[in-house]
Formats: structure tokens, sequence, C-alpha cells
């Protein structure tokens, strides 16, 4: 995928396909939609839908928001700017319909659904699908859970969603991604991971996400490597937590953005 801002921008797109794909390849050119992207996560037994609270994806590689996509360079929830009147929005044109057109097609379905939506001129705009949790939203979504997941996939097995509360903390909770150089490109393997990680505090996670164990050795093996995530009663405390939980660990070439959670105060209107 690449997020064009301009023909020049889309013709070089074009160029690198072409460079690996050969001349003749399918592609889609969309509208660009421009304004705060959000990911909402339902849960449904196929009757009722319940949504955890919205969560943020840093997607792009660099600092502001640059570079190439990637598959999550960080990510914290909950998202301000996402109030009862977005969520109603979104509940309204995307959530019910998606639940009505399951419904009316007899497809039983019972799950997560991931919503990626964004926002433009104030409006939500579905960007994508997915029948499974966000990755890295899950990171801090599932530690604010305070009902038991158990029991909740247990409800949509027995169809009995309606009844059961899913509750989360209204904490603030962050994810800073550990990459490896060249990440999302080509990326070396192998490296040795320094540091030890530490007897973790409440409000603390570390998320391995591409390591291995190599004779007693702890290596790298994918170009997300690790995640770090801090718990806060303000959006800036579980910022500091997980930018300190980074240091906690390291590797050769490693890179992470400096700015996750610091994002321009959207308002809805």
């Amino acid at each position: 995928v690449y997020v064009c801002s301009s023909i020049t921008e889309a013709n070089k797109a074009l160029e690198e396909l072409e460079n690996k794909y050969g001349s003749s390849f399918p592609f889609l050119l969309e509208q660009k939609l421009q304004g705060e992207e959000i990911s909402i996560i339902g849960i449904t037994d196929g009757e009722t839908m319940k949504l955890l609270p919205a969560a943020q994806d840093h997607k792009q590689l660099l600092e502001g928001d640059k570079g190439p996509n990637t598959g999550g360079m960080g990510a914290f929830t909950p998202v301000d700017f996402c109030d009862e009147k977005i969520l109603s929005r979104i509940k309204d044109r995307i959530v019910d319909p998606t639940l009505y057109g399951i419904k009316q097609e007899g497809f039983t379905y019972k799950g997560f659904v991931f919503f990626g939506i964004m926002m433009d001129m104030n409006e939500p705009y579905l960007l994508e699908y997915n029948v499974r949790f966000g990755d890295p939203e899950a990171e801090v979504l599932l530690p604010g859970l305070e009902a038991d997941l158990v029991d909740i996939i247990l409800s949509c097995f027995n169809q009995d969603l309606g009844s059961c509360a899913v509750n989360s903390s209204t904490d603030y909770f962050v994810d800073v991604v550990k990459v490896s150089k060249g990440y999302p490109n080509k990326y070396p393997k192998g490296l040795k991971i320094a540091g030890q990680q530490k007897t973790l505090k409440k409000g603390e996670w570390i998320f391995h996400a591409g390591t291995k164990m190599n004779a007693g050795v702890l290596e790298t093996i994918g170009g997300r490597v690790l995640n770090f995530v801090g718990q806060g009663k303000t959006l800036e405390e579980a910022i500091s937590r997980s930018y300190e939980l980074c240091k906690t660990l390291s590797f050769d070439g490693e890179f992470y953005r400096k700015d996750i959670g610091r994002r321009s105060n959207f308002k809805s209107n």
C-alpha cells in the first residue's frame, strides 16, 4: 500500500511496483482520505456486537507519519477525540450495517471484527475489515480489558454476548515497537538482543514479536521485534513508561519512532 500526496508520488509507487512485478500487473488507485485514522475492534456472537475502546495505530515508519507503511510502529488507547458523538456515527454508518449484512446473508460469524476507519471532514469512512485483533492494537487493548476474555469468547459461542459485560480500564495504554534496520523491506536476522528484561511492575508489559532463543541467547528473527507497553492515568504518563521500558532491551541497528501517542488534537463538531 502506498499513501501518495501527489501524482509524482503515485507515479513513483507504480514504478516501484513495475520493477518488482514486471510491466504487467493489476493495481488500484483510490481517492486519498485525509484525517485521523482509528481502529475499532468489535466482538460479535452473530446477533450482538460490542466494541472495545478506540485505538490509534502509527502505521508509517518515520516520525510525523512519514515513510513507508508498516505493520504498525506503535499504538495507544483510548483516543480522546473519538468521543460519544463520533462513536455514534461509526456505529450508525459502519458497525450496525455490518452486523445487519452478516444476518441478511445468513452468514454465521462469531468472533472479532476489526474496523479500520479514517475520519475525513468529521465523517467516518471504512478503510478495511479484518476478522481478528489488530496488531499493535491488541497490545494496548488487552491489558486494559477488565472483563475475562475467556468469558467473552464463551458468550459468543453460546450466543449470549448481550448479557456479558465487556468493560475496559479508563487508563491510557501506549505501545512502542522496536524494529530491525531495513524494515519494512529487507532486514537482518539473528542479531543478539542485549540487556536484561527487568522484573516488570504493574502497568508494564514487554511483548516479543520477532525474537527467538538460540543456544540460550535471545536473538531477532523478524522485522518488528519487541513491543513495549506502558499504562498511565494520563497519556503522558503512559508514553513516558513505555519509552523507559524501551531502554531495557536493545540490538544493533534497532529503530523505533519517538512520537507514539503525540498526534495533533483532532476535535469533533
